[in-house]
C-alpha cells in the first residue's frame, strides 16, 4: 500500500507493506507488522512521483524509517523480520504476474475443494450434484486464466488467505462484506460491475484523484490502452500491498 498517510484501526495479526509520506496512525490494533512497499511496475516511479512519494521524499518512504514508532515501544506493532518479508513483486514483469494470479486460483480452489469445505462452498455453485463435482467446477470457473472469478470463489479466497474484503455493487448500490474473521473496519474495497472487479482507494481528505491509484500504470490515466485484469480474486491480494 503506498499513500500519503494511513490510519489503521482494530486491525488485529496484519502484515501492512507500506511507503507513506507521513505518520501511520495507529488505534487500538494488536498483532500488527509493517514492511516495505513491495510492487513494482512499469511506470511506478511517474505514480509516485505524482502523488509525492518518491524515494527522495525522506523518512517516511520506508517503513525501516519508523523511528518514532520504535520510540514508543509499542507492544501493538512490530516489523516483519527480513526473512520473513515479501520478496518484490514485478508487475510489469508478465510471467511474474501470471505466476502470482495461477497461485492465487489454485489457492481459491484447493480451498473450495477441501474436505471440510466442499459442502459449504458446493452450495453455492449452481449445477453441483447434477453429475458435477466441485473439482469439475473449478477446473472450468476457476483455474484457467482469464476466467473471470465469481463472489464464492473470491470468498474462498478470502478464507484461505485469512483476509478481510468489502465488495461494493455501484450497479444496484449494494454492500457485501466477505469475512474471515469479523471486524469493524473491512482491509480491501472491490467494486464489481458487471462481474468486474477493481481496487477501490480512499483518498485523503483535499486529495485530488491524480497519482493516488497507485496501482493502476500511467498509461492508463493518460488514456492508453486499460489493463486487462484477467483474476479480481488476484486483485483482492494486490490491493493489500
Amino acid at each position: 500500500m503506498a499513500a500519503h498517510q494511513i490510519r489503521i484501526h482494530e486491525a488485529r495479526a496484519t502484515d501492512f507493506y507500506l511507503r507513506v509520506r507521513s505518520r501511520p496512525i495507529i488505534e487500538d490494533c494488536s498483532g500488527v507488522r509493517f514492511a516495505p512497499h513491495a510492487l513494482n511496475y512499469e511506470g511506478i516511479e511517474e505514480d509516485l512521483r505524482d502523488a509525492g512519494l518518491e524515494e527522495e521524499t525522506g523518512n517516511w518512504a520506508n517503513v525501516d524509517d519508523f523511528k518514532w514508532l520504535r520510540a514508543v515501544q509499542s507492544p501493538n506493532w512490530c516489523l516483519v523480520p527480513e526473512e520473513e518479508r515479501l520478496q518484490t513483486i514485478d508487475i510489469s514483469d508478465v510471467q511474474e504476474r501470471e505466476d502470482v494470479f495461477a497461485f492465487l486460483r489454485l489457492a481459491s480452489a484447493i480451498w473450495m475443494c477441501s474436505h471440510d469445505h466442499r459442502g459449504t462452498y458446493g452450495a453455492h455453485v449452481t449445477g453441483l450434484g447434477e453429475g458435477r463435482s466441485p473439482e469439475d467446477w473449478c477446473s472450468m470457473q476457476v483455474i484457467p486464466p482469464h476466467v473471470d472469478a465469481e463472489g464464492v470463489a473470491i470468498s474462498a479466497l478470502v478464507a484461505a488467505l485469512e483476509v478481510a474484503i468489502r465488495l461494493e455493487h455501484p450497479n444496484d448500490g449494494s454492500t457485501k462484506y466477505v469475512y474471515y474473521i469479523a471486524h469493524d473496519t473491512p482491509r480491501v474495497t472491490l467494486v464489481c460491475i458487471d462481474s468486474h472487479y477493481d481496487i477501490l482507494y480512499p483518498l485523503p481528505p483535499g486529495a485530488t484523484t491524480v497519482g493516488l491509484n497507485l496501482l493502476q500504470p500511467a498509461r492508463q490515466r493518460r488514456g492508453g490502452e486499460s489493463q486487462q485484469h484477467p483474476d479480481p480474486a488476484a486483485e483482492t491480494s494486490s490491493g493489500s500491498k
